[in-house]
């Protein structure tokens, strides 16, 4: 179980490496900012520019961590987001100063640490060429408060596909790939991140994080 808990934590982090999003924008975001489905496709060629992200309240992101970790609680979660994305027509794509922030504090029993101290838990990932960077910092005996954070600072060429199974967004640069869910609303393009709230495996997906950008 700890093995479990632990790799979900590592994937976490590292997948904040890899998220498309922006960070860094102080504007609050559109009404519309996790009003979608949990994906609903749509035509996503043209300039983006990102104008602000939110996340769920704090009661779903518990609901969400309890299923790993009994009794686990989300005291704090931040995410914010700015920069612009072209889609081309041809299948490329060109992202300019895209740039993801996000922050959360957590705290769960030490059985769900992935060692016998909480700081086991500890992880801390740096991109030089890029500037992106995730961590995670534990401390706590008998109980892990454990903050993670991550800045991404995407500005790349590559290709991409959009509309697949479960309305994937695919990313493909220089040196990572990317896949999210998305959603082209209203004239709105959301970028989704989602996770389960229920034990059950036929549950639908909640929208936890959501970066809301216009066509330019």
């Amino acid at each position: 179980m700890r093995d479990t808990i632990a790799a979900w934590k590592r994937a976490f982090v590292l997948a904040g490496l890899a998220l498309l999003g922006c960070g860094g924008g102080s504007a609050p975001p559109p009404a519309s900012c996790l009003q979608v489905s949990y994906a609903c496709g749509g035509d996503i060629t043209g300039t983006w520019r990102f104008l602000g992200a939110c996340t769920a309240d704090l009661a779903r992101w518990t609901t969400s961590e309890q299923l790993r970790c009994a009794g686990a609680s989300v005291s704090s979660v931040g995410f914010s987001v700015s920069g612009s994305i072209t889609f081309n027509a041809d299948l490329t794509y060109t992202a300019r100063g895209w740039q993801t922030n996000y922050d959360e504090t957590r705290t769960t029993d030490l059985s769900c640490a992935s060692g016998t101290t909480c700081a086991d838990d500890n992880l801390s990932v740096n991109d030089t060429s890029s500037g992106s960077a995730s961590k995670v910092t534990c401390t706590g005996t008998t109980a892990c408060t454990c903050r993670t954070s991550y800045l991404t600072a995407i500005s790349e060429s590559g290709t991409y596909t959009a509309g697949g199974g479960d309305f994937g967004l695919t990313l493909v640069g220089a040196t990572t790939s990317r896949l999210l869910s998305y959603c082209v609303q209203d004239g709105l393009l959301h970028v989704i991140q989602t996770a389960p709230t229920a034990a059950d495996p036929s549950a639908p997906l909640m929208v936890m994080t959501d970066a809301v950008a216009e066509r330019m």
